[in-house]
């Protein structure tokens, strides 16, 4: 059983569905846009006949969502499609969320791109229907448990694989060398790391592509990796910006769907030091 809410820096608004309204704000029947994502594709025409596949890519998911607010009067009504207005503003980043009885959540962010403008049904003494077009320009949706790489450092850590949207313990090896990271998802996701002092240079590469940290950490210096709406950021403890300290070209490659290799080496470092990654599993279906 999933239930769904929307959520946002604004707020939250849980949705009830047909046959228990716990809320104001009810998810009616007709809902699109939460099935699979559209799926791209460029095509070349066969001189002979047919053709074939060029290239390939998953598209930004559209939706129609009707939501119907329930109210004791017209005034209540206005009050809670205000609400509901703000909680789906653009500059409050929301999100369609969807919650397991199993403890499982998947979040899927949207912006509203149409709809919502006149009622479908009018102003009514009890309740108030609006149809939401949104599109989102992320079409998976993302567990909010991150998947862990490591710690990996002078101390010794377990070594083992939690199920689907816990985390992944990889433990160090004699050498700091390779560990197997495994992406149960649909999708290739970024990678986010934390490198913690004393000790350094820091080279990360996964699959073989990656970066490394040239500037030694003195212990309590955190540097984290991870990137953001506008791109990577390289910051340390104290918010700095620590982008110089990278070597030559650094590449922050994403973690690929099914298994990969990564390859962490810490140099002179001491009791304390750790090198730590985290991404989130993507899936293009939630039901």
């Amino acid at each position: 059983m999933i239930e769904f809410s929307i959520e946002s820096t604004a707020g939250t608004i849980p949705l009830a569905t047909r046959g228990g309204n716990t809320t104001p704000y009810v998810f009616e029947p007709g809902v699109t846009g939460l099935g699979l994502p559209p799926d791209l594709f460029e095509w070349q025409e066969s001189p002979v006949a047919g053709g074939r596949v060029r290239s390939h890519r998953v598209g930004m998911r559209d939706a129609e969502w009707p939501i119907v607010i329930l109210g004791a009067s017209q005034d209540e009504i206005n009050t809670l499609a205000n609400e509901l207005a703000r909680i789906i503003d653009y500059e409050a980043d929301p999100q369609l969320v969807a919650r397991y009885t199993t403890g499982e959540v998947w979040r899927l962010g949207f912006y509203r791109v149409g709809g919502a403008d006149n009622p479908v049904a009018g102003w009514g003494d009890s309740h108030l229907r609006w149809v939401l077009s949104v599109r989102c320009p992320d079409p998976y949706w993302v567990s909010d448990v991150p998947v862990t790489i490591g710690p990996i450092g002078a101390e010794p850590v377990p070594v083992g694989l939690l199920p689907d949207l816990a985390e992944l313990h990889v433990g160090k090896s004699s050498t700091f060398g390779a560990v197997t990271v495994e992406n149960p998802g649909d999708a290739p996701s970024p990678v986010s790391w934390r490198i913690s002092g004393p000790g350094g240079p820091t080279s990360v590469l996964l699959g073989g592509v990656g970066f490394t940290f040239e500037t030694p950490l003195i212990a309590g210096e955190i540097v984290t990796i991870e990137r953001g709406p506008l791109g990577w950021t390289i910051l340390d403890q104290l918010g700095a910006n620590r982008y110089a300290d990278l070597g030559p070209a650094p590449k922050f490659p994403f973690v690929p769907k099914g298994s990969t290799e990564a390859v962490i080496q810490m140099d002179d470092l001491a009791s304390g030091a750790a090198v730590t990654g985290f991404f989130k599993v993507k899936r293009k279906l939630v039901m």
